[in-house]
This record gives structure tokens, sequence and C-alpha cells, in this order.
């Protein structure tokens, strides 16, 4: 999905590196359903179609020992594909707040913030 593709342009800025990013599933199929991508646990594939890997968590004592769904995408685009493709980043207090409760001020917001514009170029 989008994270394979961002992990393997990073790897494939050293020029001694070669990289294949290879995905499971296929494309998304043209219905009027994943003309816009929608996050469902059960899409427009079915419930046993192609187009999800069904994990599920283990059960989970404060719920009463009930399972909880956790869909990912088995299509080009991975979850992107099924959960609207969106991308956020933290508020620089959430940035600043990790870098003060670690003690490392690599994760403040001052030094993250080139990493997380590299991601959008």
């Amino acid at each position: 999905g989008t994270a394979g593709a961002v992990v393997g342009a990073r790897l494939s800025e050293n020029p001694n590196f070669k990289v294949l990013v290879l995905e499971a599933g296929t494309d998304a199929p043209n219905t009027p359903a994943w003309n816009v991508p929608v996050y469902a646990p059960q899409p427009a594939f079915g419930p046993e179609g192609p187009g999800l890997w069904r994990y599920q968590s283990e059960p989970q004592v404060g719920l009463n020992n009930r399972t909880v769904a956790f869909p990912r995408g088995k299509v080009v685009g991975g979850t992107s594909m099924i959960n609207f493709m969106c991308y956020t980043r933290g508020s620089f207090e959430e940035y600043d707040r990790i870098a003060n409760i670690t003690g490392d001020q690599r994760w403040s917001w001052d030094n993250i913030l080139s990493f997380s514009k590299k991601v959008r170029t």
C-alpha cells in the first residue's frame, strides 16, 4: 500500500539500492462502489471476496471477550484504498509532548517536520 510505496521511495534515494515494491491483491474493481474508496468491513467485493485481509483481534477482556474486526486492504493501494486514502500528521503539540515524555528531542515538531514534508513529495 501507500506505506510500502513510501518506504520503497526512501530506499531508492540511495543509488546503491535497487527497489521492487510488490503488493498482494488486484486492482479495485471498476464499479460504482469503488469509484470513491470507502472504508467498510464488507466492501463491494462481498464478505468472502478478495478485497480484504480479514484480521481480527484476540478476544478482549474489556469487551466481554468479543473480538474486533481489523480489516486491511488486499488491493493495489493497500488499506489506504479502503479508508479514503487519508493522510494526516499530528499537531506540533503532540510531537513536542512525545519529545518531552521520551526525553528525545528528535521527536519534537521542529525536528520531525522536515520528514513529514518529505511524505508529500
